[in-house]
């Protein structure tokens, strides 16, 4: 692989060389502006992590062990500790003290590392094996929508330019009217987002383009994105619509409203085993998911763990993900030092699942324990820690719970519980599994349509019908795509059903199959009509060409 390095990496007490593939730096989690007011002049206020787009600094009071400091890859930069709080048998999350203010190492460091992995990025990309649409597919669906948006009965566009009343602190983008900041980071912010037609709330991811510039921060950015536009599933946050303007990237995400499932730990101390398992089934069933496409998180902590309206599970913030092929080992070593994998920290080449399996145990234990299993004040001993799976379990901890920790937080990769292991395992049949939906891969699943919805949005809003279900089917990010789902995520929080409503225990997909199918079909024709076409065509001109012949003789 092109661009390896090795980096000496200096800790308190000790250094290490890690070895890294090539991968831009990897980005910081709780930047802070210093400024609790943005540019509208609202007060900005955290309530969850929508990707490159960091939280704000901790909040006062806020437990500092789920807070560590990231594992700095960048050429030459120095590591700083994670704060830590009271030891593993004193502590509870609740009386954990804030996080210290961002040291000057940890700010070189943060400089550093944009300029580290930038030579590798063009060899990367073209070594990705990406879970992509068929190309003949994609280009008729491309045809399609031009023919349909020929023929639309309104063009959104014109609702735009609608006079829509705006309170002092908001402001418009497309469809959107957007409000306070919720979170803020190294490219921009975060603000909560009102969609104009469906009245419904949204995050609303804003990139500043003059803040991208390094060709490791482009990659970054761009790489997330891919997978967010790739990704359809119930325990991950869901990209609605991207809007560009000549200085500005506006990401339209799915609002998570129970914020973080770190408050909610916060919040009750630590979770009863049967609720423990619930948030465990989900987490697993969205792992599972982006492991099918050759995707790896690399950041999952509780902060990175968003709650919905139902206490269901969103995951977040791709910012350090990548995308591998098939039996492909990663070496970057990058997230936060207490939820890393021991083959991470110890910079080999690692599985990408394995280690997100790893982070999702190191959650696990903190959902039950209230505490994390790995931490200490000195970072060199709390990598020997990780390195020996040196932690102790609680006495009010479960026989079952206890052995599927020591199952998940294995050093050895190999050994360590698969995904369908940790399904088999008695612990995590505790309750009755609901997160069984396995996703939707783009290009290859079909894709559950509401028609009812349709038919809501022809009527109420003057958008055809079939262009919205062409729109859906071809995987877009736009006006009308992002309308749809916003209608369908208020019907099911209305307790209504929907036959595109993915986590009823009765959603069957094999009523969807015919759409795929009636795509592949009907590209089948064009391709035949388009050879006929072209095989007449040569016809006529080998005619006219004979007739030349003679006509000159």
């Amino acid at each position: 692989m092109q661009g390896e390095e090795t980096v000496v990496v200096t800790h308190e007490g000790g250094t290490y060389e890690q070895d890294h593939e090539s991968e831009p730096g990897m980005a910081r989690h709780g930047e802070d502006s210093g400024d609790d007011y943005d540019d509208d002049g609202e007060s900005g206020e955290e309530v969850g992590d929508y990707g490159p787009i960091r939280g704000k600094a901790a909040k006062p009071g806020r437990p500092d062990a789920l807070r560590p400091t990231k594992i700095d890859d960048a050429a030459g930069a120095e590591a700083v500790a994670p704060s830590v709080g009271p030891k593993p048998s004193q502590k509870c999350l609740e009386t954990q003290g804030s996080e210290p203010e961002i040291s000057p190492r940890r700010k070189a460091g943060e400089e550093a590392e944009h300029a580290a992995g930038a030579s590798e990025s063009q060899d990367r990309q073209s070594k990705q094996d990406l879970p992509s649409v068929d190309e003949d597919v994609e280009a008729l669906l491309d045809e399609i929508l031009d023919e349909a948006e020929k023929s639309k009965k309104v063009i959104m566009g014109q609702i735009n330019k609608e006079e829509i009343p705006l309170k002092p602190h908001e402001r418009r983008i497309g469809q959107y009217i957007l409000g306070k900041t919720i979170g803020e980071g190294t490219f921009g912010k975060v603000k909560i987002g009102m969609h104009i037609l469906t009245k419904a709330r949204v995050a609303v991811k804003i990139l500043e383009k003059s803040k991208i510039v390094d060709v490791a921060d482009v990659e970054r950015v761009s790489r997330e994105i891919h997978i967010l536009k790739i990704v359809q599933h119930p325990q991950v946050v869901q990209l609605y619509e991207i809007i560009e303007t000549p200085k500005k990237l506006y990401l339209v995400m799915e609002y998570a409203s129970g914020g973080e499932l770190f408050d909610y730990i916060v919040k009750h101390q630590r979770v009863q085993e049967k609720e423990a398992c619930k948030f465990f089934q989900q987490l697993l069933g969205g792992i599972e998911y982006v492991s099918r496409l050759n995707i790896v998180h690399r950041d999952l902590k509780p902060e990175n763990l968003l709650l919905d309206f139902d206490k269901g599970i969103k995951i977040v913030d791709f910012g350090l993900s990548n995308t591998y092929k098939t039996g492909e080992l990663l070496k970057t070593a990058c997230g936060s030092p207490c939820y890393a994998a021991p083959e991470m920290i110890a910079g080999k080449k690692y599985n990408g699942t394995n280690v997100d399996i790893w982070s999702c145990g190191v959650i696990l234990f903190a959902l039950i324990c209230g505490y994390l299993p790995f931490e200490d004040p000195n970072t060199s001993n709390l990598y020997k820690k990780i390195l020996s799976a040196d932690f102790q379990t609680p006495n009010y901890v479960s026989d079952e719970a206890k052995d599927l920790f020591h199952c998940i937080l294995n050093t050895d990769p190999e050994k360590r519980y698969t995904i369908e292991q940790i399904r088999a395992h008695a612990w995590f049949n505790l309750v009755p599994c609901e997160a069984n939906f396995k996703g939707i891969q783009v290009g290859v699943d079909p894709v559950p349509i509401d028609h009812t919805i349709l038919d809501q949005m022809d009527q109420e809003y003057s958008i055809d019908k079939g262009y919205a279900r062409k729109c859906i089917q071809a995987n877009k990010h736009n006006q009308v795509t992002a309308s749809y789902y916003l209608l369908l995520k208020e019907l099911i929080k209305k307790g209504e059903k929907s036959p595109a409503d993915v986590r009823r225990p009765d959603y069957d997909p094999k009523r969807f199959i015919h759409s795929a199918k009636s795509i592949r079909r009907e590209r089948a024709k064009e391709i035949m009509r388009d050879k006929l076409e072209n095989a007449s065509m040569q016809l006529d001109a080998d005619g006219d060409d004979q007739v030349e012949e003679e006509d000159e003789s």
